[in-house]
C-alpha cells in the first residue's frame, strides 16, 4: 500500500505545480514541462502524459514539443496527471476556471469528489 501513497502524494504534488502555473499567458508545454520535471525530482515516472484540455476539449490534449497554445482569460482548464512508482500509479486532476464564470459549478465537483472519497477503500 505504501507505494500506492506515494504515487499518489507525488501526482498531487505535481498537480498543484501545475495549478499555480495556469494563468492567463502561460504556454501549455511550460506548465507540462514543469510537472513532468517535478514528477522526476520526486522519484516517480509518468504513468501517462501530462494532459491539458481547454473548453471545449473534454479531456486527453497533450501537448506536441513545438505546442505555441497559451492559455485565455476566459478559460476553463482541466490539468489531468498519471504517476508510476515501483508499478503503482497515481490519478489525479483538476478543474481550474480562468473566466470565473464557473467557480461554483468546479466547488461543487471538488465537494462531490471529497464526498465520493469518503467511501472509498483499499
Amino acid at each position: 500500500m505504501d507505494d500506492w501513497e506515494k504515487a499518489g502524494e507525488i501526482a498531487g504534488k505535481c498537480l498543484l505545480t501545475g495549478k499555480k502555473l495556469i494563468k492567463p499567458g502561460t504556454r501549455y508545454l511550460e506548465v507540462t514541462e514543469a510537472m513532468e520535471a517535478k514528477l522526476l525530482e520526486l522519484g516517480g515516472r509518468p504513468g501517462f502524459p501530462v494532459q491539458i484540455s481547454v473548453n471545449e476539449v473534454a479531456a486527453h490534449y497533450t501537448c506536441v514539443k513545438d505546442d505555441k497554445s497559451v492559455f485565455k482569460e476566459n478559460d476553463v482548464v482541466k490539468l489531468d496527471l498519471g504517476t508510476n512508482f515501483n508499478g503503482s500509479i497515481g490519478d489525479t486532476a483538476i478543474t481550474i476556471d480562468l473566466s470565473g464564470e464557473f467557480g461554483d459549478l468546479c466547488k461543487a465537483s471538488y465537494n462531490a469528489l471529497l464526498e465520493a472519497i469518503k467511501t472509498a477503500e483499499p
